[in-house]
């Protein structure tokens, strides 16, 4: 069963896991609170994606379907939003897929600079990458109520008809 939009749903932040997939898993999840069980279970899953991908730059991450049947993804594009989102709009007229839609939700702005300093460090050595999936887990705590306010400011937008 479609959605009628059959609409994509990109979370992009600076590497394209962490943030932006923890926006796009709460918004799959249809969260409304971040508090208790809510919280340990986003924190969980999130340390889950981190110890089994590690992926660069660039690189489009499915995470699933939401209760509309859109479907949400996660995207790192550096400091390049813009661009990929003009991009990836510009691939989608070429190949006449007209009738999907994509809409990039910008979570980069979450990411504070000594987050997206450590990082570029997920790929060092051991020390170094347990040490910086710490301070991540840390920050996502941190930020978390922000990221579901950003989700349902999407969601919100969806359901009035306000994305395109």
């Amino acid at each position: 069963m479609k959605s009628k939009q059959d609409l994509k749903i990109i979370y992009c932040g600076y590497h394209g896991l962490y943030i932006s997939a923890l926006a796009g898993y709460m918004h799959i999840l249809d969260i409304k609170s971040t508090q208790g069980e809510n919280e340990a279970y986003l924190l969980a899953w999130m340390d889950s994606i981190t110890r089994t991908r590690f992926f660069p730059s660039g690189n489009l991450f499915y995470l699933g379907l939401d209760k509309d049947y859109n479907e949400v993804y996660s995207l790192g594009c550096k400091n390049a939003f813009g661009i990929i989102e003009k991009a990836q709009k510009g691939v989608v007229a070429i190949h006449h897929n007209l009738d999907g839609k994509i809409h990039h939700v910008d979570i980069s702005f979450l990411e504070g600079r000594l987050c997206r300093l450590v990082l570029d460090h997920t790929h060092s050595s051991a020390i170094c990458q347990r040490m910086a999936l710490g301070y991540l887990r840390h920050y996502a705590r941190r930020q978390m109520e922000k990221i579901l306010k950003r989700v349902l400011l999407v969601k919100e937008a969806l359901k009035d008809g306000g994305l395109s």
